[in-house]
C-alpha cells in the first residue's frame, strides 16, 4: 500500500476488541478438541452448494466459511472482531484456490450492511450473542436478502434449557498444547436467569515457565426452540420440524434449518 492518506473518524473504524489477545488460540483449541469442536462444521458446509452466494453471520476466524468456500460457494463473511477476522485472513493466506470465494467484511447483526440476494445464510455459534430482540431483527433482515426458498442455519436452539449454576468456580472447557506452551480457557458464571448468562472468560497462556492471563466478560443469551421457530415463522420462514426435520427435540450443536418462505 502506497497510499499516504490521513485517517478520519470517517474513515477510520473504531473498536474495542475484546478477542484482540485470543483470536489465534481459537483454532488451536478447536483442533484440540477434534469432532467435538462447535461449531459443527461439515453441517454447516452441507447445506453450501457450488457456485450459490452464502452469508456467514458471526465468520469468527473462518472454520465453517473456509469449509464453504471448499464447495465452491461464494462466502460473504460478516464479523465485528478485527481480530477474528485477521486470523480468518491469515488462514485464507495459505490457501489461494479459495480467494475467489471469500469475501471478508466488518459488520455485525443486526444491522448487517449486506447487497443483493444470497442462496444460503447461516449463524454458526453467534446466536448466543443476539438478545430475543436482537435475533428477531435479524431475521427479518436476512428473510429480505435471501431468495425463496433458500435455507437459514442456527445452532446453539434449545428446547429445554437449563439455567447454568451460579458459583466462584471456574470450569475448564477447552486445552491445547503446542511445543512448550498450554493454553486453557475457563469460564465462571457471575449471574444468570431463564434468558441469559453473564460469563466470566479466562485465557491462561503458560511458555516456558511465563504465563500470561486474558480476561473476558460476555453476556451469553439462551434461545428456546419454541420462541425460535415462532420468530422464523413471523420473519417469513418456514422452519424444520426439530433439527434435520427429525422429530426429537434438536441437538443444540447442531444446526437446525428453515426456508425462506416462496
Amino acid at each position: 500500500m502506497t497510499s499516504n492518506q490521513v485517517m478520519t473518524p470517517d474513515t477510520a473504524a473504531v473498536e474495542k476488541d475484546g478477542y484482540a489477545d485470543v483470536a489465534g488460540i481459537y483454532d488451536l483449541f478447536a483442533a484440540a478438541q477434534g469432532d467435538d469442536a462447535l461449531p459443527r462444521v461439515p453441517a454447516f458446509a452441507a447445506l453450501a452448494q457450488p457456485g450459490t452466494r452464502v452469508l456467514d453471520v458471526g465468520a469468527g476466524t473462518g472454520r465453517v466459511a473456509l469449509a464453504v468456500a471448499e464447495r465452491q460457494a461464494h462466502v460473504w463473511c460478516v464479523e465485528p472482531s478485527a481480530s477474528m477476522r485477521s486470523a480468518l485472513l491469515a488462514k485464507l493466506a495459505d490457501r489461494r484456490p479459495l480467494w475467489p470465494y471469500l469475501t471478508v467484511t466488518a459488520g455485525s447483526a443486526p444491522g448487517l450492511e449486506i447487497t443483493g440476494v444470497f442462496d444460503y445464510a447461516y449463524l454458526a455459534g453467534s446466536l448466543q450473542f443476539l438478545s430475543a430482540t436482537d435475533r428477531r431483527r435479524t431475521f427479518a433482515e436476512l428473510a429480505a436478502h435471501l431468495r425463496p426458498g433458500a435455507p437459514l442455519a442456527l445452532d446453539m436452539v434449545e428446547a429445554k434449557p437449563a439455567v447454568p449454576q451460579v458459583g466462584p468456580t471456574e470450569t475448564v472447557v477447552a486445552e491445547a498444547e503446542a511445543g512448550r506452551c498450554r493454553y486453557q480457557l475457563s469460564v465462571t458464571v457471575l449471574a444468570a436467569t431463564d434468558d441469559s448468562a453473564d460469563i466470566f472468560y479466562r485465557y491462561v497462556a503458560e511458555c516456558d515457565g511465563r504465563r500470561s492471563v486474558h480476561q473476558m466478560r460476555r453476556h451469553r443469551y439462551v434461545h428456546r426452540l419454541a420462541d425460535v421457530r415462532a420468530d422464523l415463522i413471523a420473519a417469513g420462514f418456514s422452519p424444520a420440524t426439530a433439527t434435520g426435520g427429525a422429530s426429537q427435540p434438536p441437538d443444540p450443536t447442531e444446526p437446525l434449518v428453515a426456508w425462506r418462505n416462496q
